[in-house]
């Protein structure tokens, strides 16, 4: 085996080619690595924002939809729940529970005045032979924000209707509205032997609904009950 020369001169000659290869090799695994990192820096917050924007979405999506309804019927845009939770808070003078184990249920129409309204109903848990379900209505009320269109109709045509309305309109408002609530119509009754006017308010009470597709909304009558006429306010004629 040849002797290591010992020349110093040589020696670093030798050497030079190798150390600037090693030198030169660690520069470029050194850009590698803060070239990865920059990059890693930059791929970082993109995926922490991408990751954080679905997952925001994904819970706003969670947020605003709606929960399920326990309370069935058809409520429109809006959850069953939410509306009778609504209800119950506006209306508290009224008992919206059905009795006994009957079910409750919700349906939102559109009335003859363009004003909406939900009817209150409790149906029997129970079904017939060809599965159909009976129910009675519960109350009558306007849908939220809609108050000042739930009223009965006013019969212009009736005598001394418009002095009436025009002496007492709070009174025949609070009136109206009554009579709303039972989905009943107004009548003017004038008495030729004194000078006043009832108001009456005639509807129909014991109706037997029927539900033939099980969906807790009335698909007609198997009873139209019976006609009850109410005097709900005497007014001396004007």
């Amino acid at each position: 085996m040849p002797a290591f020369n010992t020349n110093p001169n040589m020696n670093r000659d030798y050497l030079q080619p190798s150390l600037l290869w090693l030198s030169k090799t660690l520069q470029e695994s050194r850009n590698c690595d803060i070239l990865t990192s920059m990059k890693l820096n930059r791929l970082i917050p993109v995926s922490v924002w991408v990751w954080g924007s679905l997952f925001l979405t994904l819970e706003t999506i969670a947020i605003s939809s709606p929960p399920p309804s326990n309370i069935p019927g058809s409520c429109h845009d809006i959850s069953c729940d939410q509306l009778f939770h609504t209800l119950s808070e506006t209306w508290p003078e009224f008992n919206l529970t059905c009795e006994g184990d009957r079910i409750l249920s919700l349906q939102v129409y559109e009335h003859r005045n363009r004003g909406r309204r939900v009817v209150l109903a409790c149906w029997n848990r129970e079904v017939d032979d060809y599965g159909a379900r009976e129910g009675s209505s519960l109350i009558t009320l306007p849908f939220p924000g809609e108050e000042n269109r739930f009223l009965s109709s006013w019969p212009d045509s009736q005598p001394s209707a418009e002095e009436l309305l025009n002496t007492y309109p709070e009174e025949i408002k609070n009136i109206r509205f009554q009579c709303a609530i039972e989905s009943g119509d107004i009548n003017i009754l004038v008495s030729e032997h004194r000078p006043e006017a009832d108001l009456q308010c005639y509807f129909q009470a014991g109706v037997t609904l029927v539900d033939i597709d099980g969906d807790y909304v009335s698909d007609g009558e198997n009873s139209r009950g019976t006609g009850v006429d109410r005097i709900l306010g005497t007014f001396p004629l004007p």
